[in-house]
């Protein structure tokens, strides 16, 4: 079955520039203020403040206010978008890409794609039942592991979408990151509860701006500390690049000793690897480390920080046939 963009949101039109004049950008205040007072957005989104980001980065992107509220979710400061979005931005800013579904169903997803050209092949991606298994959505029996609320879970009442959503999401990121401009994730797959409707499609669920990449109870009271006893000190987060790689033949170097054309290559292939050998700590290892790597990239290719490169140990791949998933 071949997918079409009418068939998941209208094409998207291009931002005249990257930033709005300042009689756009008063009527993007304007409008977000109103479109907060209505109560009619997503439960995360009740600021103003938290209302323009989330349209300023639909701006970026290329679509308009209610569309990005629908389909944008910015978790921890990363901006993550839905398969929905993936695909539509896929067919609007590469012209003659062509995505086919091979199989969509309660256990699993195949899907195909192809980026534009004469002498381009199609590459195949699957989620299936195993791949679910290893990400810790389903039990070593295949049963939907049940959520932390005790409400059914979208991989018990919608596992097709479910499915489709992550094969989806490894395709973009392997063949179409030029099109994702740095949204690689949708929310589920960084632990965001998510909620599918009778369609099968895939929206997010309360938190938005404020969520954590671990999947919590938002209801959940925190406890008090103790009063004799001060809170620790916050561990500062790492500096772009300082973050160690754990996994694979890079394992002990920091981002910006590698690389950067072999770093993407590991993230590329890693991103869409067999995780079947990996224990579920390598799984949530790996994909935080995918993600640290995304936003150490992009730093490095909007000129903000330089990265350093080492001399490359003997050991060191010297093209993706050489990475190994399961080292």
């Amino acid at each position: 079955m071949s997918t079409n963009p009418n068939t998941a949101l209208a094409t998207l039109p291009e931002p005249k520039s990257m930033l709005p004049t300042p009689t756009e950008w008063a009527t993007i205040k304007e409008q977000v203020s109103m479109y907060v007072q209505s109560g009619f957005l997503p439960q995360g989104v009740n600021t103003p403040q938290k209302a323009v980001t989330i349209a300023m980065k639909g701006w970026e992107l290329g679509i308009p206010p209610m569309q990005a509220f629908s389909h944008i979710a910015v978790i921890n400061g990363k901006p993550t978008i839905s398969a929905e979005l993936m695909l539509a931005m896929i067919y609007t800013k590469v012209p003659g890409a062509v995505v086919n579904i091979l199989r969509t169903d309660d256990e699993g997803c195949e899907i195909e794609a192809r980026r534009p050209g004469a002498h381009t092949k199609f590459s195949k991606f699957s989620f299936l039942k195993h791949d679910a298994i290893a990400a810790g959505k389903l039990d070593a029996n295949g049963v939907p592991v049940p959520g932390s609320s005790g409400k059914p879970t979208p991989w018990q009442t919608y596992p097709g979408a479910m499915y489709r959503a992550r094969a989806i999401s490894a395709m973009a990121r392997a063949m179409f990151p030029d099109a994702l401009m740095g949204c690689s994730y949708t929310p589920e797959e960084i632990g965001v509860d998510v909620a599918v409707d009778d369609e099968g499609h895939v929206a997010i669920q309360g938190q938005t701006v404020e969520a954590t990449s671990r999947r919590v109870d938002a209801q959940a009271p925190r406890p008090a500390a103790a009063a004799s006893k001060p809170a620790p000190a916050p561990t500062p987060k790492p500096l772009p690049g300082d973050v160690k790689i754990t996994i694979g033949p890079f394992a002990g170097k920091r981002m910006r000793e590698i690389e950067l054309s072999k770093l993407e290559a590991y993230r590329d292939h890693y991103g869409t690897a067999e995780r079947t050998k990996l224990s579920p700590q390598q799984i949530r290892q790996l994909d935080e480390m995918l993600w640290s790597i995304d936003e150490y990239t992009e730093t490095v290719h909007a000129g903000q920080v330089a990265s350093t490169p080492t001399a490359p140990a003997d050991n060191e791949p010297k093209d993706e046939k050489d990475l190994n998933p399961n080292a």
